[in-house]
């Protein structure tokens, strides 16, 4: 008699945001059910970001940094330090370089009105939609990593 069950969906092999979000866990001591009891977020939620690997969501960003001082850079890319207490750079300051091409220009000129009158929810949305919508976006955000180690 074959018993049929429910394949384990949990993957060892996690995103980096996702095993970023467990370090958090592991170095503050904290269970999904602790997060949720301080944020808005259901333990369920979260556990669902963690089991299903999916990426975190503006909102669970946000609250990890209002909450708990954990650094949104941090989480999306792994720059710079996870509590902010550690880091001596303001977090969220993006420096643009300027550029003679009247696209860049353009570009530029969008994103930094929309990230200065953005929410910050808002902003963390734009961060994590560049991050898994963007191929470029995600190399820079490597080779940045790569060069601060």
């Amino acid at each position: 008699m074959n018993t049929i069950t429910r394949k384990n969906r949990r993957s060892r092999n996690k995103t980096p945001e996702i095993t970023r979000l467990l370090l958090v866990m592991d170095a503050l001591g904290l269970k999904a059910a602790d997060i949720a009891s301080k944020t808005k977020i259901s333990e369920r939620t979260i556990n669902n970001f963690i089991w299903s690997d999916t990426p975190i969501g503006a909102q669970l960003l946000r609250e990890l940094h209002a909450q708990y001082g954990i650094s949104i850079d941090w989480l999306l890319s792994g720059t710079g330090a996870m509590l902010l207490g550690q880091a001596n750079e303001p977090a969220g300051v993006y420096e643009v370089t300027s550029s003679n091409d009247l696209r860049v220009q353009r570009m530029c000129a969008f994103i930094q009105e929309l990230m200065s009158s953005a929410s910050s929810d808002e902003q963390a949305w734009l961060e994590t939609h560049f991050k898994f919508s963007m191929r470029q976006y995600q190399q820079m955000l490597a080779a940045q990593n790569h060069e601060q180690k």
